[in-house]
């Protein structure tokens, strides 16, 4: 199991033996690495912790920010910029996925 984070709004993914509900932007989830690509390759906006890590969000920025519902009217440009880096990084992690992908898993 790898550690993995949601970068979208609501979410719930499962699969044999897990379920989770994803409600927080930043939320961490543990997975193995064929599930978190299938999730993403099926539309869970989902990035590697290091990948995440690498960003640099404090602790204070995804407590006032978790809701991605209200953070894009109310986050500073300094935020907002680190979930585009963010979000670019969970689309690599999809993408690179799909190149992996067989068509039976997509």
């Amino acid at each position: 199991m790898a550690k993995y984070h949601y970068l979208g709004a609501h979410c719930a993914i499962s699969g044999e033996g897990y379920a989770h509900v994803l409600t927080q932007f930043g939320q961490p989830v543990e997975l193995d690495a064929a599930a978190a690509e299938n999730h993403a390759i099926h539309g869970a906006r989902l990035v590697p912790a290091a990948d995440f890590e690498a960003v640099g969000f404090t602790s204070e920025e995804l407590e006032q920010n978790s809701d991605l519902f209200v953070h894009h009217l109310t986050a500073d440009e300094a935020f907002l910029e680190k979930r585009k880096a963010a979000w670019d990084a969970a689309d690599r992690f999809r993408a690179a996925a799909l190149a992996g992908a067989t068509s039976q898993e997509i």
